[in-house]
This record gives structure tokens, sequence and C-alpha cells, in this order.
């Protein structure tokens, strides 16, 4: 007798649930595990179907709010395509994110409703996917955050109504440093630097590399009112501890001025420190020949 493979044949579509890899699952609308596939049960790391049955679907969910509005769509659409969401792995406690495919299929007789769906696992890419992304914002040479960082930052303290306050800083001499030590010897020291900088303020706080000899440490939420605080005390502090010499401009973002414009007053700041600085030196050398004796 010829074998029928038709997904109208009731044995082609048990071997299909049953061998597929991705979480097959039936479940209530009041969250109660009726069935499951073995796919679902590794996907859980549950050994039977009555481990799984000890929850309910809404106790798996990381976020309970993720399960309330997926039940809103389901209401409305009568079902939900590729809705990403974190669920709780109960067998060794690791979180899984996952895309569920499923749709409601009301009972005419009971009046129950009921939930089919299929589970596919993409943990392990959105894994890779937050490396990639995190090698994208950061520097490769300090592993300080990058510029690319700020963009994403600003819609995030923006969206909260958080305010921000740049300290722009600057090695002194910094080119001829490389000249006079080599490349390596100036990548060790913006690497000392960074780790100085990271030092210097709270772990909610951030110090991003700006490019070439330049550091932003930026300070954000409640830490924003102390930028002034922060900066006198990198400033006045004995400069030993320090791996260079260094110059700093600072400011506070005033108004609905963009992140960049905060920036860009800082660095204003600070060219003027460096001006001031330079002219400084140039009378210290001055008052230096003229006391030379001749």
């Amino acid at each position: 007798m010829k074998t029928r493979q038709s997904l109208q044949d009731a044995e082609t579509l048990r071997m299909l649930v049953w061998n597929l890899p991705a979480g097959i699952y039936i479940t209530t609308d009041k969250g109660e595990i009726l069935d499951v596939n073995p796919g679902c049960l590794e996907l859980f790391g549950v050994a039977s179907i009555d481990d799984l049955r000890r929850y309910r679907a809404d106790e798996l969910y990381l976020d309970p709010n993720q399960r309330q509005r997926q039940l809103s769509q389901l209401a409305r659409k009568g079902y939900v395509s590729d809705f990403e969401l974190q669920l709780r792995n109960p067998g060794d406690g690791r979180v899984r994110t996952v895309l569920d495919t499923c749709y409601a299929v009301p009972d005419r007789e009971t009046g129950e409703t009921f939930y089919h769906g299929i589970l596919i696992d993409i943990t392990d890419r959105r894994e890779l996917e937050g490396q990639v992304e995190e090698l994208t914002i950061r520097d490769p040479l300090t592993g300080c955050l990058n510029r690319r960082y700020l963009d994403q930052l600003e819609l995030c303290l923006v969206d909260e109504g958080s305010g921000w306050g740049a300290i722009l800083v600057a090695i002194d001499d910094f080119r001829q440093y490389n000249v006079d030590h080599g490349h390596k010897a100036g990548d060790e020291l913006l690497l000392r630097m960074s780790r100085f900088l990271q030092r210097q303020v709270r772990a909610e706080d951030l110090v991003v590399r700006m490019g070439g000899d330049e550091f932003l440490v930026l300070l954000v939420g409640e830490n924003t009112e102390s930028t002034g605080a922060v900066a006198d005390r990198m400033e006045t502090q004995p400069r030993e501890s320090s791996p260079a010499g260094f110059s700093q401009g600072w400011a506070v973002r005033e108004d609905n001025e963009s992140m960049e414009q905060t920036i860009h007053r800082a660095e204003h700041a600070l060219i003027q420190v460096r001006i001031k600085e330079r002219g400084l030196r140039r009378r210290r050398r001055s008052s230096s020949r003229c006391l030379t004796p001749k």
C-alpha cells in the first residue's frame, strides 16, 4: 500500500509535529498547558509534559507585559505572527528568546478558546547580534564606547526626559608623545588614560573615545548637576595620579539642545582652556629667557 505524503493525512501530520525541532504547543486561554511536542520539551529543558504542566504559560514569561500585549493581539486579530518574547527555561533558569506564532481556536461546544502555536528559538542569533552590535559601538583599542553609541543613547535620554553633562578631555602634547616614543607607546597611553577616566566617574556614567587623543566623560540623569564638580575634581587632583597631562572643557545640556550641541560647547570651552595654557607656557619661556645670565 502506497504511503500518503500529504498534510491531509493524519499520520503524516503527526510525524511532522513530532519531529520538528521547533516547539509546538496547545494551551488554554487561561495559560494551562495541554500538550507539546518533543521540540518544546527540549526548548524548556524538561523531560516530560508533566514537568511542564507544573507551570502556567504566563509563569514562563520573563516580562508579564509581553504576555498581556500578546493576548491583546490575539483578542483583536485572532493570531500573532513572529511575536518576539523572552521565556524563562524552568529546567536551568536560562532565558530563551523566541518567535511565537499562534492563533486562537474557539470551541463552539464549550465556548472555550485554545491557542495553537509554534516557538522558534532565536537565542543564539540574538546573542550573536548583540556581540556584533557591541563591536560596532566600542573603540577596539581602549574598549570605551565610541561616537556611534551617542546617537542611540541620546534617543533614550530624550524619551526619558533626562539631561546630560559633557566633559571633553584631551591629552596634552599627544602628537609629540607619539613622535618621541612611538605609536605603540601612544596606544598604551590612550589605554591607561581611558582607565584613569573610568575611575573618576560612577558606573552609570560613560567614557567615550571621540577619536585621536580626545575622550568624552558623559554624566547622565541625576549626575548631570555634578558635571562641574567632577571636572573640578579631575583638574585639582595630583597630576601624578593621571598617566599624562590633559586639558578639559565641560558643558551641561541647556533647554532642548541636542547632545552634539552640548558637546560642541564643551569643545569650545576646551579650546579656550588650551589657548590660555599655550599663552601661559609662552610667557613662562619668555620669562625664563629674560632671567638667563648673559
